[in-house]
């Protein structure tokens, strides 16, 4: 296996782990690309205060993008659009019912990849692997906006 620079570890992890999680998604009849997948998760998680620019920002999307993805996840029924109390130009977005149950689906087959893909770990060295992570990922950001 080729492994000379730092990337290439990191590319084969990223791409056994979405592999993995595509496959276990299959098995579970959920057909929606990653992309929507973490849309959906996003937005659960900027709630209640989730609206198309914050999802736009989570996302480092433009406008454009996020448009068609919330068409796409409002047609699927997972996603609603609702006008802002408090500003009547704003959107806020919602998960459905349907959305709650596929993200439940989904945090089940992500806890079952996670343990698959640390098997033989110890948390010790799993929480070695996120400092790590975080850290490299903070490195980039910072000097990618220089």
């Amino acid at each position: 296996m080729y492994t000379r620079y730092l990337v290439d570890p990191l590319h084969r992890l990223t791409r056994a782990y979405f592999r993995h999680l595509r496959h276990a998604m299959a098995g579970a009849d959920i057909a929606l690309p990653m992309g929507q997948v973490r849309a959906v998760k996003v937005v659960s998680l900027l709630m209640p205060e989730a609206t198309p620019h914050a999802l736009a920002q989570a996302l480092d999307r433009d406008k454009a993008q996020i448009t068609r993805l919330l068409n796409e996840l409002g047609s699927a029924g997972l996603v609603g659009r609702h006008p802002h109390p408090d500003d009547g130009r704003r959107q806020l977005l919602t998960i459905t019912a349907e959305g709650l149950a596929l993200l439940k689906r989904l945090q089940q087959l992500e806890q079952q990849t996670m343990a698959r893909m640390s098997a033989g770990l110890s948390d010790e060295d799993v929480a070695h692997f996120i400092r790590m992570a975080d850290t490299m990922t903070a490195n980039l950001d910072q000097r990618g906006s220089q």
